[in-house]
């Protein structure tokens, strides 16, 4: 038992050394039984999961970026200046649940966008135009253009997307353009 509140307090540490300081030979096979066994323990969890390495991500690294006045829909940074200190792009996934409420007609003035369905379907326009997205499908957005989506299906969409600039911020979200 105690143990384990060990473990429940050391899977909070996001970093531990691959090769400790210490030159003990008997704390260093402590140290690498007590390393792995948090391993284990964090990856028998429910999915917990640690980063492997600062430039490796998973969707439980991301930053959540709700999109504002959405229902339905999760936006997770994975890459940007913030998470990894990137200096010309963003990258994301997102998912739109079944019948979501609409990502209003927007643009973004600083940045060109592209999106990457993964699974599902959404409806999507450009200017006046309006069409559906599936699976396998990329949609290109250029700089300044008027865009929106939805999901007005019975199953969620899941996306990949990426913006030329290095946050959502610098991208220069507009909302409302024709």
């Amino acid at each position: 038992m105690i143990l384990l509140n060990i473990l429940d307090t050391l899977s909070n540490i996001h970093y531990i050394p691959e090769k400790p300081i210490v030159n003990n030979k008997n704390i260093l096979y402590i140290v690498y039984w007590i390393q792995s066994s948090i391993h284990w323990y964090c990856t028998s969890k429910g999915g917990i999961r640690m980063r492997k390495h600062q430039f490796i991500l998973d969707l439980i690294h991301g930053k959540n970026e709700p999109i504002k006045d959405l229902d339905g829909a999760s936006r997770i940074i994975l890459v940007d200046e913030d998470t990894v200190g990137a200096e010309d792009i963003t990258f994301g996934y997102s998912k739109f649940d079944p019948h979501t409420s609409i990502h209003k007609k927007h643009a973004h003035t600083e940045a060109e966008e592209i999106m990457y369905i993964l699974k599902g379907r959404g409806m999507t326009g450009i200017k006046d135009t309006e069409f559906e997205l599936s699976e396998g499908e990329t949609l290109f957005v250029p700089r300044g253009e008027t865009h929106w989506f939805y999901n007005p299906f019975d199953e969620p969409c899941e996306f990949i997307f990426i913006y030329t600039r290095s946050s959502l911020k610098k991208a220069g979200y507009k909302l409302g353009l024709e």
